[in-house]
């Protein structure tokens, strides 16, 4: 997935590393899975069920991510709050939308100690971050 920004967070939500004895996917949530639906990435994360399972969605525009969350048997939110407190969410992908909301997105997003996975560019100008 060439051209993605990775963002680790230092803060895990719920304590503790989790140890993985075996290969289990990341559970990413989606920020902007309107754009999401037709991302060149979609495909490759949908092509590798054992690295990336998709549990829950978020979109400015409720009908995209129920759609989304439809298709994915994912949960959908209305609100990126809602997406950030999902209790089995460790990343998520944000993509689409403003600029000037991704850099927002990811901030409250790793805040929360959820990792970060984001189609560039970051933000609306190097200022922002």
């Amino acid at each position: 997935m060439a051209g993605v920004l990775v963002y680790m967070s230092s803060r895990r939500k719920h304590g503790g590393s989790r140890e993985r004895t075996r290969m289990t996917p990341i559970r990413l949530g989606i920020i902007g899975a309107g754009s999401f639906a037709n991302s060149p990435h979609r495909p490759a994360m949908e092509a590798q069920p054992d690295r990336f399972e998709i549990v829950a969605a978020y979109d400015s525009s409720p009908s995209s991510a129920l759609d989304w969350a439809a298709r994915s048997r994912a949960a959908a939110y209305e609100s990126l709050d809602d997406l950030l407190s999902h209790r089995q969410l460790e990343a998520v992908f944000i993509t689409g939308g403003p600029l000037s909301g991704r850099f927002e997105s990811a901030k409250n997003a790793l805040e929360a100690g959820r990792h970060v996975i984001i189609d560039p560019p970051m933000a609306a100008s190097a200022a922002q971050c």
